[in-house]
């Protein structure tokens, strides 16, 4: 990501080496508004580094100046609300970067066990029209690291360290983790249908694509409680989630118009 250039993430900052000879050398400063949560939260993509920021606990991208840090989860997956936080877990993060998808492990704030239990994943070359990121949360991918065999001979194989137990198994080889479903979740960007007013929906339309085996697909809707008739006592300032139901998909689904889920709500 650095090519040539020599950069060092602190944990409050960071900072760039300037010169060519030993006597030359000296640091500068780049920025103090962004630091490093955790030694292994960082990763070179591209031109520049995907790094885990130590002041909102969100992913930025960094291109060698203050000005070139954008923002990669802030709007649409907020990890600070999804991920623990606590120096244990973050210690843990590790992320990667393998044929074409960049990777991240953490444990989820709800989990009951200790080590990482989910994947953040996007392909690097299929953005957003927006220039951002589509995110997909993976649960129950038990990573604790990762190691991209990339040497004569290897392949590019992936292989991860499980987070569960003393194991290093290959990665992209079953639909399943060690016998073990593994949930993925696409969550879309926030709609704020009103600021200033109560909104009613009356349904949710789903739209999707075949693919070539019949699969469950579940689909959820979130709500952040603001509702007129229900008291501030009782509601979670994290939301609420609710199923929808579940539909069958396969390759006969002709899904260019709106389905109805087999299950009912």
């Amino acid at each position: 990501g650095a090519g040539e250039t020599q950069y060092i993430f602190k944990n409050n900052s960071i900072y760039q080496l300037y010169g060519r000879t030993p006597s030359q050398f000296q640091y500068r400063k780049v920025t103090d508004k962004y630091g490093l949560a955790s030694k292994r939260a960082i990763h070179a993509v591209g031109s520049g580094f995907i790094f885990l920021n130590t002041f909102d606990k969100e992913l930025y991208f960094f291109g060698g100046t203050e000005a070139s840090i954008r923002p990669m989860t802030e709007d649409d997956i907020r990890l600070r609300e999804i991920m623990d936080t606590s120096e244990d877990a973050l210690n843990n993060i590790d992320m990667t970067v393998h044929r074409g998808f960049f990777r991240m492990a953490f444990q989820n704030m709800d989990s009951t066990f200790d080590g990482n239990n989910c994947e953040l994943v996007y392909n690097i070359n299929d953005p957003k029209a927006t220039g951002t990121p589509k995110w997909s949360l993976i649960k129950g991918s038990n990573v604790w690291s990762y190691s991209v065999w990339d040497n004569y001979g290897d392949s590019e194989i992936l292989a991860t360290g499980r987070s569960d137990i003393g194991k290093v198994m290959y990665h992209n080889r079953t639909d399943d983790f060690d016998g073990n479903p593994i949930e993925t979740i696409v969550r879309t960007a926030e709609i704020t249908a009103s600021e200033d007013s109560v909104m009613r929906f009356k349904g949710f339309y789903v739209k999707g694509k075949p693919g070539n085996y019949t699969t469950n697909s579940i689909f959820r809707y979130f709500m952040n409680g603001r509702l007129s008739d229900r008291g501030e006592h009782d509601l979670s300032l994290r939301g609420e989630t609710t199923d929808l139901g579940a539909i069958h998909i396969s390759t006969q689904s002709l899904l260019n118009d709106r389905i109805v889920p087999l299950t009912g709500y």
